[in-house]
């Protein structure tokens, strides 16, 4: 004998926890947005905007560099040498160039790392990344912030904070191939959600992430007014880097002219031999 099907009654969810809930759905999704969005500032845009900095006026500034390590080195070259004459002692000017490049090699160190940012940079700008590609970079890895970000998620297992380490530097280096099998695996891995059914849980949940987005808001908005990210607008308009340029190729000038008439007086200071011995009394 077949039985007529009742059907199943679940007791109706308080008012007050449905509201709940969708506040934190809501909330849950602007969190994610805001840390997919701090997180790209500083692993991706950070960069890119060195980068940038570094092919537009990288080159100016170095020239900039060299020329006052090079008037820093004639200057201390003619103080050693005066020196040396005004207290009648032996001098060589090939072994004080030698003391001073040991004098200078901090400035010289300088001078090499800013050669090897200008060709990092021209390297990294070349290798643009497609737009369509970006876009997918992108919502694959908002979908990753919501599945394993431990400001989300907090207690996260060790597995899991693994994963999401290798979903950040995949994301470091725009690798999209490697983001899609991440998040395969994030998805695997995944636990149904519970959420909370009681009003104080569901309040606390609330609470806690109502302060985190309001910490995500006021990092950002420190984050877009410091260096570089407070360089963008001038990078991106030719005419200011065109007029940072010209001052730049004006200080150089001045440097310039400085080396030339400090080279002038030491070579007039060692025209006739760079050994002197003093002569007996």
């Amino acid at each position: 004998m077949n039985l007529p099907l009742v059907p199943t009654r679940f007791p109706a969810l308080h008012p007050e926890v449905l509201l709940l809930r969708a506040e934190l759905d809501a909330l849950r999704a602007e969190v994610t947005r805001l840390l997919a969005e701090l997180d790209e500032l500083v692993t991706v845009e950070q960069p890119y905007l060195l980068a940038l900095f570094q092919a537009r006026l990288g080159p100016w500034e170095l020239e900039v560099l060299r020329l006052r390590c090079e008037r820093l080195r004639l200057r201390r070259t003619i103080e050693q040498v005066q020196g040396a004459l005004a207290q009648r002692k032996p001098w060589s000017l090939a072994a004080i160039e030698t003391g001073l490049a040991e004098e200078l090699a901090t400035w010289a160190t300088r001078i090499a790392e800013q050669a090897r940012a200008i060709e990092q940079a021209q390297r990294a700008l070349a290798s643009t990344v497609p737009a369509a590609s970006v876009a997918e970079l992108r919502a694959v890895y908002l979908r990753l912030v919501r599945l394993l970000h431990p400001d989300l998620h907090p207690g996260l297992d060790e597995a899991r904070v693994l994963l999401w380490h290798r979903v950040q530097e995949a994301f470091g280096r725009a690798d999209l191939d490697e983001l899609r099998g991440l998040e395969v695996l994030a998805q695997a891995g995944a636990a149904p959600p519970e959420p909370p059914s009681s009003i104080e849980l569901l309040g606390r949940d609330r609470d806690r992430l109502r302060a985190l987005m309001t910490g995500l808001l006021g990092k950002l908005e420190a984050l877009r007014q410091s260096p570089p990210f407070d360089l963008r607008a001038e990078l991106e308009d030719d005419a200011r880097v065109e007029a940072r340029r010209a001052a730049l190729d004006a200080a150089a000038a001045e440097l310039k002219a400085a080396c030339a008439a400090l080279g002038a007086h030491l070579a007039t200071l060692t025209r006739r031999t760079d050994v002197r011995t003093p002569r007996p009394d």
